[in-house]
């Protein structure tokens, strides 16, 4: 009998014991959810704003494709414009009476020219 009251005794410690871990770990098991549920109100707002800061890098890009093709669009127009006043002009001088010489082009001339060249870079 006093082997099996110890017995009863060290049980009823242990559930005790027992009882006290299990409570404390479900007040860890809330606050861990009551983080996790923080922590994806979080992600979700996070991949939102990625989400959104990644639309806005595309738009920008095809603004800056659009904007270079406009810079190179008017580069081009404005030596065709000066290609063509320097033909009228020549035009001018040869109703004067003058005569127009095309320059020939000096040595040093094409080596600025070949420097003034943009190197080819992989992938542009």
């Amino acid at each position: 009998v006093v082997i099996l009251s110890e017995r009863l005794q060290h049980a009823h410690e242990q559930v005790i014991v027992l009882q006290k871990d299990n409570r404390e770990l479900e007040g860890r098991n809330r606050n861990l959810l009551g983080q996790m549920a923080k922590l994806q109100m979080d992600l979700t707002q996070t991949q939102k704003e990625l989400a959104d800061a990644n639309d806005l890098l595309l738009e920008m890009r095809v603004d800056l494709v659009r904007w270079k093709e406009n810079v190179l669009g008017f580069r081009q127009e404005m030596l065709a414009s000066r290609l063509l006043l320097l033909k009228r002009v020549e035009d001018v001088i040869r109703l004067l009476g003058g005569v127009v010489e095309k320059p020939k082009p000096k040595p040093a001339a094409k080596e600025a020219a070949k420097s003034n060249e943009k190197p080819t870079q992989p992938g542009a």
